[in-house]
């Protein structure tokens, strides 16, 4: 026990004042004539007796009243009712929240440095006895993490050693993993100090965790759970360990200040991209105001650690934010490293950069087999589609195109390909059959055109004896519109648009409803049905696809010639073929791209998977781990990295496999760390619910909250009741007293003061 105005405990020497009162009043006994005194002397000697009594508890309750005014005005606290025998320990779990944001400076100093200040202070204000935890939640994990100790040097260490990270904090996790860590200590008093500036991002879990904490009530057991008595024990102390957990105070400590005001890099758009040399890539970044004021930043591009583009001034609204596109070209091929900086300083240097990583290709490897070479160009059916795969902006193709004649099938390496297109191909025999099969079961992409070399019973019987591996559905014999009803050419009616390649050719219409078809192959749809990317005007599919395997099958219902169709001729003819194209060979890399603290995750081909694998991270070390299979994944081997605490590009090597390639992975920060929305005492009222909690800020109220912490529990309200209960208790035998002593200076019956047997005479 402790008081905060010891100077009121002398005014508790005036319980003495009620002793000189009584000495004052007391009564002298008046001298009265009476005939005889000898039956009064028994009686008066035990009403003096007892009058001594009540005087004395009289005198008693009026100085504990005193005293106890006294007490209570030195303002008596208590941190635990074991304080009162002197054994009382504490357990304190710190967590110091070390995410993204803590590195904002706030007038002259970041967060983090305001957080390891406070969380030394609080170790100043606990004992030395007190067992003490401190939880880091981002970052490299290390031993002390979550472990309670009795002494403070390991714990000042941490803090020591504590650095600010890239990753966002999950504060609602760590603060149940904080909870279940003091549930199980054995002391009598247990805190929990949460120090950080309080993003609400941070705590967007804490409803779920709250809930998943608080106490259910377990149902009564029935006939056939009486059995089982140990499991019923089990669920009691586990409610009773969740009611306890919320019933833990949490201290939240806010560091947020007046912040500096900031600009950041929230994330990094590269979709659909054409990562081929001397191809121009197009990218766009995104820039976030996180302060009250307008502000005007600048751009740089490097690639490989040379400047490649610089931007202009780009405004930015209060709070607001704004994209900005750039162009860059990769000038060869291979492993391209680049970042997008902030030029300047300003509140928080960890949100200035962004990173991409892209393994450049000379070009998209395409092979297209030809039925018959022709002498004069123009007649030849694959003229129209090589010259489509062969147009690229400034006059450079991101599409590598080989010419294959049909009779070269059985010796050209095709996995050297992305794509295989066969125009007009006759049936090929079982042995080649069996080599595009096999292509496309590994990843590869064959796409089907038609023409008169086009026989349905072939390919069907073929498609049959591959289980249908060949073909995406069974096909019918070839079909020309019927010219006596007037009809000469079918239309396109209608394209996927939620097909990633055609995105951009479904508006407007007309693009593609003015392409006709002479003649077609239809699909037979009552044995089986797969993805329909285009459909004819009277409900016919044109092009579908189905994906076997790793790979894809993709059918043209119709020739790539001006004999079976006008699309050649037509304007969306290129960017079909072309997109279509960039769509199969998977070159969208933004897939590639995590943030920090997410692990690296890549799924490798069957026939493909290295027994380990080579990790470069951005600090230049050369890790490697093993490849596990498992039963899960034993199909498609998953690796997965998991220490991701560093921004940058990682690369993945895989060793001892068929084909050697790198794998660029870009970590950035988290887009989310820059939002500036902190925790209300709203959303406290609302997650702490149960939970006794305080919310302070640093600075004078933090000092004013370890101090209450420091006294404890004020006992005032105990003393003031006693104080009343006392007074009550004094009125009313003072009352008493008084009433007696009226009633004697009325008169008083002698015969009631006579012993009820008279001594004999």
């Amino acid at each position: 026990m402790s008081f905060l105005s010891t100077s009121f405990l002398v005014c508790g020497l005036a319980a003495i004042i009620p002793i000189f009162v009584h000495m004052i009043h007391r009564q002298n006994l008046r001298e009265l004539p009476f005939a005889s005194l000898r039956f009064i002397r028994i009686s008066e000697q035990k009403t003096r007796n007892k009058r001594r009594i009540q005087d004395l508890f009289l005198l008693l309750l009026r100085m504990a009243v005193l005293a106890l005014i006294a007490v209570g005005l030195a303002n008596p606290t208590i941190r635990n009712l074991s304080n009162l025998w002197g054994g009382a320990r504490t357990s304190a779990v710190i967590i110091l929240d070390n995410s993204a944001s803590m590195a904002t400076v706030d007038g002259t100093s970041s967060r983090i440095d305001t957080a390891l200040a406070q969380a030394e202070k609080i170790l100043d204000e606990l004992g030395n006895s007190d067992n003490i935890a401190i939880i880091v939640p981002c970052g490299a994990e290390f031993p002390e993490n979550g472990q309670l100790f009795s002494s403070q040097d390991k714990v000042r260490k941490v803090l020591r050693d504590t650095k600010v990270s890239f990753e966002k904090a999950n504060l609602a996790a760590v603060l149940q993993q904080a909870r279940q860590l003091l549930v199980k200590a054995q002391t009598p008093s247990k805190l929990i100090f949460v120090i950080s500036d309080q993003q609400s991002v941070s705590w967007q879990h804490l409803a779920v965790a709250t809930s998943s904490a608080a106490p259910t009530t377990p149902t009564s057991p029935t006939s056939s759970d009486h059995s089982d008595k140990t499991s019923d024990k089990v669920a009691e102390t586990h409610v009773a360990e969740q009611k306890e957990m919320l019933q833990i105070p949490v201290i939240l400590v806010n560091c947020r200040q007046a912040p500096k005001p900031n600009v950041g890099l929230s994330r990094l758009d590269a979709k659909n991209i054409l990562p081929i040399a001397q191809v121009p890539l197009s990218m766009t970044v995104y820039l976030k105001n996180e302060s009250k004021l307008e502000q005007t930043r600048r751009l740089d591009v490097y690639v490989n650690g040379v400047k490649q583009y610089s931007s202009t001034d780009i405004k930015l609204e209060p709070e607001g934010q704004e994209g900005h596109t750039f162009t860059i070209v990769f000038d060869r091929g291979g492993l391209h490293k680049g970042e997008v900086r902030l030029a300047g300083n300003d509140g928080n240097p960890l949100d200035d950069k962004l990173y991409f990583a892209m393994e450049v290709d000379q070009g998209i490897p395409v092979a297209v087999i030809k039925p018959m070479r022709h002498e004069v160009p123009f007649l030849e059916e694959t003229y129209y589609i090589e010259k489509a795969l062969q147009t690229g902006a400034g006059g450079v193709s991101p599409i590598r195109l080989t010419t294959i004649n049909k009779e070269d099938l059985l010796t050209e390496p095709l996995q050297n390909f992305a794509v295989v297109i066969a125009v007009n191909l006759p049936a090929p025999a079982q042995e080649t059959a069996e080599r595009l099969v096999q292509y496309v079961e590994r990843g590869g992409h064959l796409i089907w055109t038609c023409g008169d070399n086009i026989f349905a019973e072939d390919y069907n019987r073929l498609n049959d004896e591959f289980g249908g591996k060949l073909l995406p559905l069974p096909i019918l014999s070839q079909q020309a519109p019927d010219v006596d009803s007037g009809k000469d050419a079918w239309n396109i009616d209608s394209m996927d648009g939620n097909y990633p390649a055609f995105r951009n050719l479904v508006s407007p219409r007309d693009l593609y409803s003015r392409v006709l078809v002479y003649r077609r192959i239809p699909f037979d749809l009552s044995k089986g049905n797969a993805p329909t990317l285009a459909t004819l005007n009277d409900g016919t599919p044109l092009l579908v696809q189905r994906r076997v395997g790793n790979g894809s099958v993709t059918f043209f219902g119709t020739g790539v010639h001006v004999s079976w169709t006008n699309l050649p001729i037509r304007p969306i003819f290129v960017p079909l073929i072309n997109q279509l194209i960039f769509q199969l060979a998977g070159i969208e890399q933004t897939r590639l791209q995590v943030i920090a603290g997410q692990p690296l995750t890549f799924t490798f081909k069957v026939d493909e998977c290295p027994r380990s694998v080579e990790i470069i991270p951005p600090s230049g070390e050369v890790l490697r781990r093993e490849l596990k299979r498992t039963a899960d994944n034993e199909i498609n081997p998953v690796f997965v990295f998991e220490d991701t605490n560093q921004v940058g590009v990682y690369t993945l090597r895989p060793l001892e496999t068929v084909r050697a390639v790198q794998i660029p992975f870009s970590v950035n920060i988290d887009g989310e760390e820059l939002d500036s929305v902190g925790l209300t005492e709203a959303d406290c009222k609302t997650f702490f619910a149960g939970t006794p909690y305080v919310f302070a800020h640093v600075g004078d109220e933090i000092d004013s909250t370890f101090e209450r912490l420091k006294q404890g529990t004020s006992l005032w309200d105990i003393f003031l009741w006693a104080v009343l209960i006392i007074l009550v208790c004094e009125a009313f035998i003072s009352n008493r007293l008084s009433q007696r002593k009226e009633d004697q200076e009325k008169g008083v019956d002698v015969r009631q003061l006579l012993p009820r047997k008279t001594p004999s005479l």
